[in-house]
């Protein structure tokens, strides 16, 4: 695969996109987001009676909705109580609030997950390429860990850095009575990434989901402090690929993909000066296991058709 007729040249970097990783760090996707297992506090929603939410199905408008949580009420007394709210009830206020969408919300399906007791929303279909889920609601119900299922998409970062974390392997040895070593050298192990990113433009949401802020009514946050906590989160980042000799941009073979899979995120640094101000970022990842003990990688890279690129609708999603 190396000779030039039929080697791979990467070009560019196309599209990065970053996102909270459902509560328990899988994955999430169209038919897999999943929240906290409850009971939940909604005493700092802004109206219990319609507590609101957004759901957004790969390229179609965003819907907001809301979420009458008023309902709940203590199983023992049967006196409302916010501070205790279970998955059953929300999955039945969102079940109403789909319902009475005109037209009907008919695809998401929210349900209390059958092994986990999570509260989990899935495309009915199957066919969706993306299903979003966030706003007070989806924090509060820890979805993306309180921060909602939500795609951040950027075509304007320059760089990401990629460079391996290893454990380096040890000699250990013996000397005998003639002075001569016998040795073993132990393999060394790869450990996960650290990748600084650059980005020629600022993204305040992106920011804020790498150092566990939220942004607030007017779009503005503030600093973290000890007590933020960085929430697990997941990247794409997304190139071109063209064939050895001349090529006009658009004669590209296909695309490259690599999924990081289990991040923590961090801003960095920022000068302002006279001139354009670049924002930085660094994500880390790691190899970890699973909650079934199954070792994970820290990456994926897949390879993609144009149209398979094309159909996964990185930029209206």
């Amino acid at each position: 695969m190396a000779l030039k007729d039929k080697a791979i040249f990467g070009f560019g970097l196309h599209y990065v996109r970053m996102f909270a990783l459902n509560d328990d760090n899988t994955m999430p996707s169209p038919t897999n987001i999943l929240g906290g297992v409850g009971p939940f506090d909604m005493s700092k929603a802004s109206a219990i009676t319609a507590v609101p939410f957004t759901i957004k199905i790969d390229g179609d408008t965003a819907i907001d909705l809301t979420a009458n949580l008023s309902v709940a009420v203590d199983p023992a007394t049967e006196a409302p109580v916010q501070t205790a709210v279970t998955v059953a009830e929300v999955v039945a206020a969102m079940t109403v609030s789909f319902a009475a969408e005109d037209p009907a919300v008919a695809t998401p399906i929210a349900s209390e997950d059958e092994t986990s007791g999570r509260l989990k929303l899935n495309d009915a279909t199957a066919l969706a390429v993306a299903l979003q889920f966030y706003g007070e609601l989806a924090e509060l119900c820890r979805i993306g860990q309180g921060f909602g299922i939500k795609y951040l998409t950027s075509d304007t970062i320059r760089t990401i850095t990629e460079t391996a974390n290893r454990k380096a392997g040890e000699t250990i040895a013996t000397t005998d009575a003639w002075g001569v070593d016998t040795t073993v050298v132990t393999d060394g192990y790869y450990k996960g990434f650290s990748a600084p990113i650059v980005d020629t433009a600022e993204d305040w949401e992106m920011f804020a989901l790498c150092e566990g802020l939220h942004l607030n009514a007017s779009g503005g946050m503030s600093s973290p402090t000890s007590e933020t906590i960085r929430p697990m989160i997941g990247a794409n980042a997304f190139y071109g690929k063209y064939l050895q000799g001349e090529n006009r941009e658009t004669e590209l073979v296909g695309y490259r993909e690599i999924d990081y899979k289990f991040c923590k995120g961090m801003g960095g640094d920022k000068t302002h000066e006279r001139g354009f101000s670049d924002s930085t970022y660094t994500l880390e990842g790691t190899t970890h296991r699973n909650s079934a003990g199954a070792m994970q990688s820290a990456w994926d890279k897949k390879e993609l058709t144009v149209a398979a690129f094309d159909a996964l609708l990185i930029e209206s999603v």
